[in-house]
């Protein structure tokens, strides 16, 4: 039996900053799997690394269907991270989603900002 591994449709890229965690996220098109597989691996870095600051600046051409990031969010929250702040910047930002994410968040005890410009994120992230 020859086992494989999914074919990663997404790219990550870490850059570790002295207040906190960057991660570049790059993809053509996403699901609630893609997007359930790119934030495992960036838990598993936090885990490693024991950050308290996660800045993730994502470029995804669409956004996943309301159902699935309001599971992403409360798996995120439910996953063990408390005193992990998440600052999210969405390259195709979107106000009413980024709020909802927001929202789901704060009443599941996540600590999660979404910022409309990667310089607003950077400053989040710094003084958060």
């Amino acid at each position: 039996m020859i086992a494989t591994a999914p074919v990663r449709d997404y790219s990550l890229y870490f850059e570790h900053r002295p207040e906190y965690l960057y991660v570049r996220v790059d993809a053509e098109d996403v699901s609630y799997e893609t997007t359930r597989r790119y934030w495992n691996e960036i838990i598993a870095m936090e885990h490693r690394r024991h950050y308290t600051r996660i800045l993730v600046d994502n470029d995804i051409a669409n956004e996943l269907p309301t159902t699935d990031l309001f599971t992403i969010v409360s798996d995120l929250a439910y996953a063990g991270l408390h005193g992990v702040t998440f600052v999210v910047h969405p390259r195709n930002y979107d106000a009413d989603a980024c709020e909802f994410e927001e929202m789901v968040g704060s009443n599941r005890g996540l600590r999660l900002k979404v910022c409309g410009s990667l310089d607003h994120a950077q400053m989040c992230a710094e003084s958060m």
